[in-house]
């Protein structure tokens, strides 16, 4: 009896403490501050000429000889590079993108009474592309002109886009309009509430930029009877940003 007791005491001497205790840690908690602030989004936009073309070309040929069908790709392919740098673009702006060398089948119905058709071998198909960049957009349509004339039977398409230089200036510009853009809503929107005094907390940006300009699709070139026009347009460069303003009464 004596040692159950003294358990006993001991036990509710500790849940007693331990209520005693845990209000003033509650009490000493502190409280997070609330700022009374508006949150707002801004958007910018720069429309912008392109001045530079990237133009992916090809040589695609056949032969049932792989040696015979690399060798003629190889003899088009060097004559398409002449052709392309003659017509003014720099050695360092034609790039290689693909080179593949691949066989050829048919594949043949089933005849009656077969389970299955038959694959029969048709020979190896070389393909050679490279990737062409013109910084004179004035001479795109002469590039092309004169890669086809030279053998070039593949295009992967064309993109339209602004050298580095233009392209930093026309994003900084978009990112300043989305800036102001964001202050101008953010002044409408206490006007309206009935607010002062805002005063910048954060600001981050957001998505934007901008994405070259597609042309035409992959296809296979033609020889063409007029030269190639090429239309610039317009392309847009864009910025986002998310702005966060405190203010009093």
């Amino acid at each position: 009896m004596i040692r159950r007791t003294t358990v006993y005491t001991a036990f509710w001497c500790a849940l007693m403490l331990t209520a005693s205790v845990a209000p003033v840690w509650a009490q000493g908690t502190p409280r997070e501050a609330i700022t009374p602030s508006i949150m707002v989004s801004g958007t910018g936009e720069i429309k912008v000429k392109p001045d530079i073309a990237r133009i992916d070309l090809g040589v695609q040929t056949q032969d049932k000889d792989s040696t015979k069908a690399v060798q003629q790709n190889a003899t088009i392919a060097d004559a398409v590079i002449k052709a392309v740098r003659a017509a003014g673009v720099a050695e360092a702006d034609i790039q290689t993108t693909n080179y593949s060398i691949q066989p050829l089948y048919d594949f043949l119905q089933p005849k009656p009474g077969e389970s299955q058709g038959q694959q029969v071998f048709r020979g190896y198909q070389v393909m050679n592309t490279v990737r062409v960049t013109v910084r004179k957009l004035a001479i795109t349509g002469n590039v092309i002109d004169a890669a086809t004339k030279a053998g070039a039977n593949w295009s992967g398409g064309i993109s339209l886009d602004l050298n580095d230089a233009d392209k930093q200036k026309a994003e900084d510009a978009a990112l300043a309009k989305a800036v102001a853009d964001a202050s101008r809503k953010a002044e409408i929107i206490a006007k309206a509430a009935g607010v002062s005094s805002l005063r910048l907390i954060t600001i981050s940006e957001g998505g934007g930029g901008s994405n070259p300009v597609p042309m035409m699709g992959r296809a296979e070139f033609a020889m063409a009877k007029a030269p190639t026009p090429i239309v610039a347009g317009e392309q847009t460069i864009s910025a986002s940003v998310s702005v966060r303003y405190s203010f009093g009464q």
